[in-house]
């Protein structure tokens, strides 16, 4: 069974165009009307917003790289028409100055992520992007970069259960998705210093008992490294009501 990303945004014409894309249409219908709704939210309170970027291929990831715009090589959430930045529009034209941390609240109270904060305002984060909005958490990303996981309508990023259990098994399907039907990914947003650590994760798996911090901060630190991808696929992610037990020799 298909999906937004795969019946429509695969078969764009501007698939693979270096141009940028403020194209409304290519936001999945639920991220669209999240998205309207932030920025019609905003004119109510006297804040004009503009949207400025909705999808976006490699080709435009790879020159804003090389032209030093962004940190990141490898496309991310934009690229499966689940993300958006919105900036200010000043005399018609976008600006990036001021507070958007009214944003975040918009975007929280909409049911999506703020680039801000990345749906955990309690920890730190290196890497924020505060006029970014996204249908997906942090955890989800590498299901959906693996094309093994995409939203339905009923998902909420906020409904996530913070206390998880990953095992080394394979993962069935996630409750709330459908295949993304996407390519494998090697890289993705680096998010804490955890990131260039994961390079000497191993396949290998011992019971531990986790915290949710450390759980978050394991998954955060796994979407960046290609090195974890193979197995990162075999992990599944189940509810756990009071601890989260990692089997996993990579969280010391």
């Amino acid at each position: 069974m298909g999906n937004f990303y795969t019946d429509v945004i695969q078969k764009e014409p501007r698939f693979q165009s270096a141009a940028r894309v403020a194209d409304l249409a290519l936001l999945e219908p639920i991220t669209r009307q999240l998205v309207q709704q932030i920025v019609d939210s905003a004119q109510k309170m006297g804040i004009s917003l503009m949207v400025f970027e909705t999808y976006r291929s490699q080709a435009r990831q790879q020159e804003l790289f090389n032209n030093g715009a962004t940190k990141l090589r490898a496309v991310g959430v934009h690229h499966y028409g689940l993300a958006c930045d919105i900036v200010r529009s000043v005399g018609g034209e976008p600006s990036w100055k001021g507070d958007f941390s009214f944003l975040g609240q918009l975007a929280h109270s909409s049911g999506l992520i703020w680039g801000g904060d990345w749906g955990d305002p309690s920890i730190h984060h290196s890497f924020v992007d505060p006029v970014h909005v996204q249908r997906c958490t942090i955890a989800r990303q590498p299901a959906l970069f693996a094309g093994t996981w995409y939203p339905d309508d009923s998902y909420n990023p906020y409904t996530d259960d913070p206390h998880l259990l990953l095992a080394a098994t394979v993962s069935p399907k996630p409750a709330g998705s459908k295949s993304a039907g996407g390519q494998p990914r090697s890289q993705g947003r680096s998010h804490n210093k955890l990131l260039s650590e994961c390079s000497a994760a191993r396949p290998m798996f011992s019971l531990r008992i986790a915290t949710p911090c450390r759980v978050r901060c394991f998954l955060r630190s796994i979407v960046s490294c290609k090195d974890a991808q193979p197995w990162l696929d075999k992990i599944v992610i189940l509810k756990f009501p009071l601890l989260a037990v990692l089997f996993s020799s990579v969280l010391l």
